[in-house]
């Protein structure tokens, strides 16, 4: 009998484990040329690659703990405790907001650094946004990073910033598992599953560990200013 109960308390524990292991945001992207060409599926994708720390009560915490004057780990600028690359331009009789809303599609089009996929536009709030996803040419080798760029027209002036950072990778999954031991006593383990396609946002990565050395985001801040400079050269 008590052998009995241990087992239903162990079978439900795996079950209550199993559950929360399947609500974790973990993304698998079935078909990654389908979500490119779907600026909704790569909206779902920023906004879950958010919910990834949902569960961990001091994330918040965390993340502010590793802002050093105003930046991620002292590389990523950090605005209103997210991670955001902003400027502004004064607008003028040269640059109102149709022409520059024009000019940034022109900037867009070109996909110079990135590839861009628009989402909205709406002409009466005075806002412009489209997705990105950084070209891997130069870093073939490291995960695909997926942001949001956004242009917003308010008292004469443009404001446009880069944010909403989101990584995948493929990451080898475990799922729970019940076995037999000596005696014939049920033990709980962990299989290893196929690698699927996982993301997380920027704000929750941790420098120096897996593929996120300091090096490598250093190049991602780099790239992220080329392409704010770029967009602000286009506009004016």
């Amino acid at each position: 009998m008590l052998i009995a109960q241990k087992t239903v308390h162990l079978v439900e524990f795996l079950m209550i484990y199993k559950y929360c292991f399947n609500m974790l945001p973990v993304i698998h992207i079935q078909n990654l040329e389908r979500m490119k060409t779907s600026t909704g599926i790569i909206r779902i994708l920023v906004l879950f690659g958010f919910l990834i720390s949902a569960g961990h009560a001091n994330g918040q915490e965390t993340f502010l703990s590793r802002v050093d004057s105003g930046k991620f780990y002292g590389i990523f600028p950090v605005v209103d405790n997210h991670i955001v690359y902003t400027d502004t331009i004064i607008l003028n009789g040269s640059a109102d907001e149709e022409r520059l809303f024009d000019r940034a599609r022109v900037f867009f089009d070109r996909k110079e650094d990135a590839k861009y996929y628009f989402e909205s536009e709406d002409k009466g709030s005075g806002e412009l946004i489209y997705q990105g996803e950084l070209d891997k040419s130069l870093m073939s080798q490291k995960p695909a990073v997926h942001f949001s760029l956004i242009l917003q027209f308010k008292d004469s002036a443009c404001l446009f910033k880069l944010f909403e950072v989101v990584i995948t990778s493929p990451r080898a999954q475990y799922m729970p598992s019940l076995g037999y031991g000596t005696g014939g006593h049920v033990t709980a383990g962990v299989v290893k599953t196929d690698p699927v396609e996982t993301a997380i946002s920027l704000e929750n990565i941790t420098i120096d560990k897996g593929e996120f050395s300091r090096r490598y985001c250093q190049k991602l801040d780099k790239r992220f200013a080329t392409i704010m400079e770029g967009l602000r050269t286009a506009l004016l």
